[in-house]
């Protein structure tokens, strides 16, 4: 069994005066800057809809502008391999095929954001909407750079297989995204549980600042703020509270943990945590091995902070 360990709560507290063991401050952490920019990726999967409800919901509480972007993927259509192979069925010239796909796939792609435009509006948000060409993950990273967020759907309209696996497109652009990232499930459901995953990196100090916002976002939320460390360790809390909500010191298996913190409302709980651990350099690379775990495990939200 996990050992809960209460930490007292701590108001006002001079970073110079107290010290964790980690060499950090033990004090109240709490966001005052709003998101500004948020970035909605787009496919014809009803997990995009359900991003782009994400998106509007957050948008519409924070003031954050919010862009719905379909990405158009026309490199394998063009290729000395695409040509041959016309030839060799016998089907209309490359070019002209290419370009009556080019037509069809761009009508698609605006019907795709009209529809992601519709379930914003029904939030009271206006959205910004955007068709663009190039490689999904790269085109991503690149609108991601003038971000707070990217919100992505937990698989695309071409993961027809795996669960709740990520598809390999989504995956790709939040290993190399520099802003957060919230994976969402197929369906909407109005969140009841934040479970944020604390440490000692900064990349948790920026889990707990979203779990702030998202707080205001969702009022009625239950705030969990959680600090992990393995059995047989001593670490001290660096973010004692987050809001009014009291840290917990658990001894267990991190990754074990928060799903247990998530299990008994999957759906309804989100679970938000750095993108990379506190031991981890190659940031722009890697995502964190927990991180990595918890968007392929739990069912609902995940939010990983940059």
């Amino acid at each position: 069994m996990p050992l809960f360990v209460q930490v007292p709560s701590i108001i006002n507290v001079n970073p110079a005066l107290r010290r964790s063991k980690s060499g950090r401050g033990n004090v109240l952490f709490n966001m005052t800057k709003e998101p500004s920019e948020i970035i909605v990726a787009m496919d014809n999967s009803r997990h995009a809809l359900s991003a782009a409800n994400w998106g509007a919901r957050i948008g519409h509480k924070t003031g954050a502008h919010v862009t719905l972007v379909h990405i158009l993927e026309h490199r394998y259509l063009s290729t000395a391999f695409f040509a041959e192979l016309s030839s060799a069925l016998g089907a209309a010239p490359p070019d002209h095929t290419y370009e009556n796909y080019q037509n069809f796939m761009e009508e698609r792609g605006r019907n795709i954001l009209s529809a992601g435009k519709t379930v914003c509006e029904a939030q009271g948000l206006q959205p910004t909407l955007s068709l663009v060409d190039g490689v999904i993950h790269e085109k991503l990273k690149s609108l991601a750079a003038r971000a707070d967020l990217l919100i992505v759907g937990r698989r695309g309209d071409h993961s027809q297989f795996g669960g709740h696996l990520l598809g390999g497109e989504g995956e790709r652009a939040i290993r190399h995204a520099d802003c957060s990232c919230l994976i969402v499930p197929e369906a909407f459901e109005p969140p009841r549980k934040l479970v944020i995953g604390v440490n000692s990196g900064e990349p948790a100090h920026s889990a707990a600042s979203w779990a702030a916002v998202l707080s205001r976002v969702f009022p009625e939320i239950l705030v969990d703020p959680v600090h992990a460390v393995p059995r047989g360790t001593t670490e001290d809390c660096t973010i004692q509270e987050v809001g009014t909500t009291v840290t917990q010191l658990v001894e267990g298996d991190p990754e074990a943990v928060l799903i247990d913190r998530c299990r008994l409302d999957p759906l309804a709980t989100i679970c938000a945590i750095g993108a990379t651990g506190h031991t981890r350099t190659l940031r722009e690379l890697l995502l964190g091995t927990i991180s990595v775990h918890l968007i392929h495990k739990l069912r609902g939200p995940v939010l990983l902070a940059r």
